[in-house]
């Protein structure tokens, strides 16, 4: 039996990651309908306890890797290896469009789906997917390409040092930027955490050529497990935003000259009930001075940069009954605010600014108010 580990969408493309669970004592049960928990019933303390060590247990199973060598990089091709425990899926919306698939060897984390051949049309051609590993340090690059026919993803050899990570790649994130300038952002394990900008076009023999590599590295305390790439649109400054499951998130900004940061955003997230602290799920900057993070208990706080520095200050917040695994903002709401879109485990919420806070007992005084002419109406009928 095969579960899907990750998904990403660019454009009509979807890039999902597969985990024979016979091969892995650690993969997540996906839950089914009849066992999951109905919207209005809340995760008890109990549950969110047992999977926080559940993600623990499974952290603390990756191992101690060295970095590679660039012959154990040549040597590392997984659609020749024999033992299969992981598909990587590439599909598009398109009926007539193939699936390019590679078997892996290895646990796949964070699978990310990227368009930046901007030369070629809309087809297979523009996509790359990027993937990290729960057995090593390895950071894996795919390619689609038809072989006699047959649609495979073809891993394409990453021999830049800038690509060799100490600890297992945790999360990924990309940006497409100005002037076919690409970036990449890479969490680690260890609280490594790298961004990567580079221009790169297809060879003819359906591979990739790097140019204008650059990195910059900083270590914080990992693992970290989000990230999220931005850049303004007025001075096209480059900003990233990290969450990590030690409880707190920090940001970083690359301006013409040189990287600044990173500065603390938000911190001290604890759960008393758990003993623990409270993961960093999801990251999101919402404007040029907001962000929005989200945690492994719920709760859902949005951010303001104070003027002067880079200190933030809390807006608003709100706790929802399940882990928050996505936060991400629109701006096609009327009033010309921007909506904030967060997904929990089950659920799917939608928050407005300057809308009022909810209110249970305002919600029941409108309601009561609606059916109050219907009532009345009633009760003559009932007098007749």
């Amino acid at each position: 039996q095969e579960h899907c580990v990750g998904h990403d969408q660019s454009g009509a493309w979807h890039l999902l990651a597969f985990l024979d669970s016979d091969d892995d004592e650690h993969v997540t049960r996906n839950v089914s309908s009849e066992t999951a928990p109905s919207a209005n019933q809340r995760v008890s303390h109990a549950s969110l306890e047992a999977s926080i060590r559940s993600m623990e247990a499974s952290l603390s199973s990756l191992p101690d890797v060295e970095p590679p060598t660039a012959e154990a990089q040549d040597d590392d091709d997984d659609n020749n290896n024999d033992t299969t425990i992981a598909w990587l899926v590439l599909r598009s919306r398109e009926e007539l469009a193939p699936t390019f698939t590679a078997p892996l060897a290895f646990r796949p984390l964070s699978p990310l789906l990227t368009c930046p051949l901007s030369q070629y049309s809309e087809d297979e051609l523009r996509v790359v997917a990027w993937v990290g590993s729960a057995d090593d340090s390895n950071l894996r690059c795919y390619i689609p390409v038809k072989d006699d026919n047959v649609a495979l993803l073809k891993q394409v050899k990453l021999k830049k040092k800038v690509f060799s990570f100490d600890s297992p790649v945790m999360v990924i994130d990309s940006l497409e930027g100005k002037n076919q300038e690409h970036w990449i952002a890479v969490g680690c394990q260890d609280g490594t955490v790298r961004i990567i900008s580079f221009a790169y076009t297809r060879t003819d023999d359906d591979s990739l050529d790097f140019t204008k590599l650059e990195a910059h590295t900083v270590l914080v305390d990992g693992p970290i497990i989000a990230l999220h790439l931005s850049q303004e649109k007025g001075d096209g400054a480059i900003h990233l935003l990290v969450g990590s499951m030690c409880g707190f998130a920090c940001g970083m900004k690359k301006t013409r000259r040189e990287w600044q940061g990173p500065w603390m955003v938000a911190e001290g997230f604890w759960n008393s009930s758990l003993d623990s602290e409270d993961a960093i799920l999801a990251v999101n900057k919402l404007s040029n001075n907001m962000v929005a993070v989200g945690t492994h208990s719920g709760l859902c706080c949005v951010y303001q940069k104070r003027q002067g520095d880079n200190s933030c200050q809390l807006l608003w917040k709100v706790q929802l009954p399940y882990s928050i695994h996505g936060l991400s903002h629109v701006n096609v709401s009327p009033s010309g605010q921007p909506y904030l879109l967060v997904t929990t485990r089950y659920t799917f919420h939608v928050f407005q600014r300057n809308v009022p806070k909810y209110s249970a007992d305002t919600a029941k005084r409108r309601i009561e108010k609606l059916i109050s002419p219907r009532q009345d109406a009633n009760e003559l009928l009932n007098l007749a």
